[in-house]
């Protein structure tokens, strides 16, 4: 999901979402909406295993079991803190205090949701994307569209490097015929490796450049045909740069 664009509508409309004072009531005239919200954790049921008998009230509840080497024979100890092998160890992980518990408090968390009645429900964007957000801890509507925000730029930079290292490894490997039919002189060899080498980068750095022009256009115009003509500098320079040669030539 692009949160990016969704963090664009709500600068634009200040009311883009609507903020619940008391969780406990249910307004009607946010049907439909997209809501925030800041509550404390509750859950009608504790989390129960039943290997162990275990209860806690809590959102997850997990168990962890580690075994300390597998032999044919199986030892035990008595001391938990010096294991033998065999012995197993056994922890259990638990996330989301909720309702009277011994574990302490109930964990407070902002909700950015849409509101059906008396659910919170994913929320479909303009944009089509969907929108349901948990954070742990009293957030406003802007420090949760933030962190968002935040989260979806490391996102998006990321998927942008491995794309433009792909097509940097797919140039290289199209064109290693080249260097295969110099390989056998020396001097020529390096300067042909180092001539593709920067053909390929500047190749896959422009088509890089493209594709992310191609995904700002209809969302900022001047952000995308500026990051096109960037995209387009190396090949515009090669061209000046060779029309000198053939005057020359002429």
């Amino acid at each position: 999901m692009d949160r990016g664009r969704t963090r664009v509508s709500y600068q634009r409309n200040p009311n883009f979402c609507e903020r619940i004072d008391n969780p406990n009531i249910v307004s009607a005239e946010n049907h439909g909406k997209l809501v925030h919200l800041i509550g404390s954790l509750q859950t009608d049921k504790e989390l129960h295993d039943e290997a162990y008998n275990i209860n806690v009230h809590a959102v997850k509840l997990r168990r962890v079991v580690e075994m300390f080497q597998w032999e044919e024979h199986e030892t035990e100890s008595d001391d938990v803190h010096r294991p033998q092998i065999g012995d197993t160890r056994v922890k259990f992980e638990y996330a989301g205090i909720s309702g009277k518990s011994s574990l302490g408090t109930p964990d407070m968390v902002t909700i950015v949701a849409r509101q059906i009645g008396e659910k919170l429900l994913p929320y479909k964007t303009v944009a089509g994307d969907t929108l349901e957000l948990l954070y742990f801890g009293s957030l406003s509507p802007k420090a949760v569209f933030d962190r968002e925000m935040v989260q979806n730029t490391m996102f998006t930079w990321g998927l942008r490097f491995v794309g433009w290292l792909l097509m940097f490894i797919g140039f290289t490997c199209l064109t290693s015929i080249v260097t295969t039919l110099v390989d056998w002189i020396p001097i020529v060899r390096d300067l042909v490796t180092m001539g593709v080498c920067l053909m390929n980068l500047s190749l896959s750095i422009s088509l890089s450049l493209t594709i992310i022009a191609i995904g700002w256009i209809f969302y900022r115009p001047l952000l995308g045909f500026a990051i096109l003509a960037m995209a387009a500098t190396p090949f515009i320079m090669s061209q000046f740069r060779g029309q000198p040669a053939r005057s020359r030539m002429d």
